[in-house]
Order: structure tokens, then C-alpha cells, then sequence
């Protein structure tokens, strides 16, 4: 064995190891980590990054990501079985505020004006909020 192999070998080692946990995916979200997210013209939400503070810019809408996977539609939200779609139910988040008067009808501490849950195809989509 030479030098040379000897001092190079673990830095290639390292290299390799380093190497084997990078992925090509550029989603870094985790669960519960807030989201902003693009909207699209037909209104539906894409393009997901994770943010610290939103911009809330126009065209954008924020998101908390319930499940991890990075997109503003979770899992969770379509097995929720909290009585939302009762029908005559004006109550989705039963917070005591009808969901006309309720700036926040899921309680996720996000507007409805900048929720992605709100937009088209969204996790709380409807009609009458």
C-alpha cells in the first residue's frame, strides 16, 4: 500500500458515505413545518417550499404540513372525521364562530384569506366558508 492510498482512502471513504444520503429530491419539509406554496390560475396550490415566515405575497398561500411530504393537501385532513361534513354543519373547526365569521375555520393559526386548505381543491375547501 502506498502513501498516497493510505491518506486518500478514508477521505474517499467519507466522501462516499456522505454521499449515499443525498437524495435528488429538493422537498426538505418536515412534519408540522409550516409551507407557502404557489397558486395556480385555476386556484389550486403547488410548488411547495418550507418557510420560517411566509411572504404572503400575491399568487402564494401558506400551509401546515400535517403529514411531512411537503404539499399543502394531508393525509390526515381526509380521514379527519370531526363532523365537518354534516350536512348544515357551519361550524367546521367547532370553535363556537360560525365558519362565515371565522377568520380561521381549521384553527392552524393561518388566515383562510392566505390558507392553502381554502383554495380550490384544498383540504377545506368549501363553498360556504
Amino acid at each position: 500500500m502506498t502513501l498516497f492510498s493510505r491518506s486518500l482512502g478514508p477521505l474517499f471513504v467519507t466522501l462516499a458515505l456522505s454521499l449515499i444520503g443525498c437524495t435528488s429530491a429538493d422537498n426538505t419539509a418536515t412534519k408540522g413545518q409550516l409551507i407557502e406554496c404557489q397558486v395556480a390560475a385555476d386556484g389550486t396550490a403547488g410548488d411547495c417550499q418550507p418557510v420560517e415566515e411566509p411572504s404572503n405575497a400575491p399568487g402564494t398561500c401558506v400551509d401546515v404540513d400535517d403529514d411531512g411530504d411537503g404539499d399543502s393537501h394531508d393525509a390526515e385532513a381526509e380521514d379527519d372525521s370531526d363532523g365537518a361534513s354534516v350536512t348544515g354543519d357551519t361550524d367546521d373547526d367547532d370553535d363556537g364562530t360560525p365558519d362565515a365569521e371565522d377568520d380561521d375555520d381549521d384553527n392552524d393559526g393561518i388566515e383562510d384569506g392566505h390558507d392553502c386548505d381554502e383554495t380550490s381543491g384544498g383540504d377545506d375547501d368549501d363553498a360556504d366558508d
